[in-house]
């Protein structure tokens, strides 16, 4: 079977299909249709039925029979936070995660679809579990929206995982850049409308962000930098030792000259577009996916045979009792029935218009409100509130804002700072209400929330 990968971005859709020949795969599809504006904004999905539409199509001009796919959306966002559990049962390892995400995510759990996985090795026969887990979480809504868009384009959804997971299987897919992985990096990207910062250790992603990218290049340069610093000054055996950038040529050179005093860090520059596309298409064992789709048939994989033989015995029962007790006045019931039903389609019909006129309705209200948002919050200028308090060892983890609330979470090694970072905050002329809302420490340091508003909304 063929395997197939989609990447949907603001301005383009990209799919790529994979043959497996002996022991090797091949490219023999690698496509790429532009997107309207207004279809994909800032990793979400504003237009499912158009989106679906427009992949539909790309299938069918380009002859692609495939019927599942995997898919990334760029941008997208997500949560990532690393926790520390002590010894407990086996059992009860899923709901000490899900309590520790109430307290560590800045959203309600119930609206993200979280997963979870453990950072250390584990011992499958022991009862009893400790050690650090990393918690990722995606909005619920972004997965039913992307599942929508595959149900509108007639495919199936194997997989919905992250962008940085994506970059990191392409380059597992080119020997000549696996060669040169080290076992801690910083993966860069520069090439999208933010900029995203993702730390990896021994094979997991750990850790991960986005920024505006500003057209001050020094903005992002020094976010490397300081990224860089904090991460180095708390991390001991997983302190990164490479830098790759997935981008433009002259953002590498701007990354190499900023790193030029720096001996201990090797870098490497990434510019294939398809390389992500790729790696999506690539399946692997501990795999983030969103989409779960399987749960019925995991369960009847594992179901033994004599639960089988025994369902189709007891459905031939079944069917043989309906047999010998059906008789004519029966048929004529169920034929009355359905042509009393046959009169009723016009008015499902009218039912029908008038559900997708609703749709229509709310979709045309639902992209007027994102235009709205989006002119009245500048994401540039958001951060720029924020970042001239910033201490150099505090790194963020999360920024999250609308028009009124500005909520950050983010980790340091020094508590100090984070001290003097809040006392900043507080003080600034364009914002108000500064609460300290979370504050944790573990071996990665001091990891914290805060919640402000703007002043004058």
């Amino acid at each position: 079977m063929n395997r197939t990968g989609v990447q949907i971005g603001e301005k383009l859709i990209r799919v790529i299909v994979e043959r497996k020949q002996r022991n090797q795969w091949e490219l023999i599809n690698n496509v790429t249709e532009p997107l309207p504006e207004g279809i994909v904004k800032g990793g979400q999905i504003l237009e499912p039925e158009k989106l679906g539409l427009i992949i539909k199509e790309l299938f069918i001009k380009n002859q692609i029979q495939e019927t599942h796919a995997s898919v990334f959306i760029e941008e997208a966002p997500f949560f990532i936070r690393r926790i520390e559990l002590p010894k407990i049962n086996k059992k009860e390892v899923a709901s000490a995660i899900q309590y520790r995400a109430q307290t560590e995510l800045p959203v309600n759990p119930n609206e993200l679809v979280i997963r979870s996985y453990p950072l250390n090795e584990q011992d499958r026969k022991t009862k009893e579990l400790e050690g650090q887990y990393l918690i990722v979480a995606m909005d619920k809504g972004l997965v039913n929206k992307t599942a929508e868009v595959f149900h509108n384009a007639g495919l199936t959804l194997s997989s919905l995982s992250l962008e940085p997971i994506a970059i990191y299987q392409g380059i597992l897919l080119h020997e000549e850049l696996k060669n040169q992985l080290k076992d801690n990096f910083l993966l860069v990207r520069t090439d999208t409308s933010r900029l995203m910062l993702a730390i990896f250790s021994n094979g997991r992603l750990v850790h991960s962000r986005y920024l505006p990218f500003s057209t001050d290049k020094m903005n992002w340069e020094q976010e490397i930098s300081r990224t860089l610093k904090s991460w180095n000054s708390v991390e001991g055996e997983s302190r990164v030792q490479q830098v790759i950038v997935f981008g433009e040529q002259e953002h590498f050179a701007n990354v190499e000259q900023e790193m030029a005093q720096s001996t201990e860090i090797s870098l490497l520059h990434i510019a294939d577009p398809s390389l992500p596309c790729e790696g999506i298409t690539m399946k692997k064992q501990n795999e983030i996916n969103f989409y779960a789709d399987r749960i019925t048939f995991n369960i009847l994989r594992k179901t033994p045979i004599h639960v089988y033989v025994l369902a189709i015995v007891t459905g031939f029962m079944f069917l043989s009792l309906l047999f010998q007790y059906g008789s004519q006045a029966y048929v004529r019931a169920q034929i009355g029935w359905l042509q009393g039903n046959i009169s009723d389609q016009a008015e499902i019909q009218r039912l029908l218009q008038k559900q997708k006129q609703l749709e229509s309705i709310r979709a045309t209200v639902l992209r007027t409100t994102t235009e709205i948002r989006a002119q009245n919050v500048d994401p540039i200028k958001t951060y720029q509130l924020i970042a001239p308090a910033t201490p150099g060892s505090i790194v963020y983890s999360q920024i999250v804002f609308d028009n009124q609330t500005i909520k950050i979470s983010g980790r340091t090694g020094d508590t100090q700072s984070l001290i003097n970072y809040y006392l900043q905050l507080q003080k600034s002329p364009n914002l108000m209400n500064v609460i300290m809302n979370n504050v944790s420490s573990g071996t990665g340091g001091v990891q914290f929330s805060l919640v402000m508003n703007r002043k004058g909304t």
